[in-house]
């Protein structure tokens, strides 16, 4: 367990703390998080930065993983970007 700890989660907090690079790892490697709603770390993240360019291109790369999502969850991802889109 020491190992695991100091090998590998440490590090990985170490290297996630800011908005970016918690972006560019759910971006990267979409299937080792946890997370339900990736997109709203992914989205707020653009938003921090100010970059609405980047938004609306996250957006169109999350929409093609999320294009078989139950409508209600679409539904919340679609509304989570428009919403995200008014404060950039």
């Amino acid at each position: 367990m020491q190992a695991y700890v100091r090998g590998v989660a440490l590090p990985f907090l170490d290297q996630n703390q800011s908005p970016e690079s918690i972006r560019t790892y759910l971006m990267d490697f979409p299937s080792h998080t946890q997370s339900r709603f990736p997109w709203r770390q992914i989205l707020g993240a653009d938003v921090l930065a100010g970059d609405q360019s980047r938004l609306d291109a996250d957006f169109e790369a999350l929409s093609s993983r999320y294009a078989r999502f139950i409508p209600e969850l679409r539904s919340d991802f679609e509304s989570f970007y428009h919403g995200a889109r008014s404060h950039t």
